[in-house]
């Protein structure tokens, strides 16, 4: 409904109400409403949790490199993505996001390679970054 501070509100009362007994997907999920608000720094915190809790979840690292990715904050960025990449070799919305991070450091060569390999494993994508940024 595009309510999202209500929602992060609710989100924190329901987390007092049982004690902050929740799951990882608890704080995905109000990560992702956070991100909504602009409210960066809870979104990290949230994302961290949540990947601290599920250490072998793929997604949770891909998106962890995503809020770090969407402040600016390359190299942590990298580091989840090539966690991610570590936990699953074929995950190739990491790969993409990888070379983003890349291109953003101006590494376009290891970009390029990264883009090339999550092209391979089926994004669809990473054409669009391919064409802006390996000529």
């Amino acid at each position: 409904m595009g309510k999202y501070r209500d929602a992060v509100i609710d989100y924190d009362t329901f987390h007092d109400a049982i004690g902050g007994r929740v799951t990882a997907a608890f704080y995905l999920q109000r990560e992702q409403a956070e991100i909504q608000c602009k409210m960066y720094q809870q979104a990290i915190n949230d994302i961290n949790k949540a990947v601290e809790m599920t250490p072998e979840d793929v997604a949770m690292w891909v998106e962890k490199g995503s809020v770090h990715l969407r402040v600016g904050q390359h190299n942590e960025a990298i580091e989840a993505l090539e966690k991610a990449i570590s936990l699953d070799p074929k995950a190739a919305a990491a790969y993409r996001m990888l070379g983003y991070c890349q291109v953003q450091l101006k590494k376009n060569k290891e970009a390029c390679a990264n883009f090339a390999k999550a092209k391979e494993l089926g994004d669809e994508v990473v054409d669009g970054l391919m064409q802006k940024y390996c000529k």
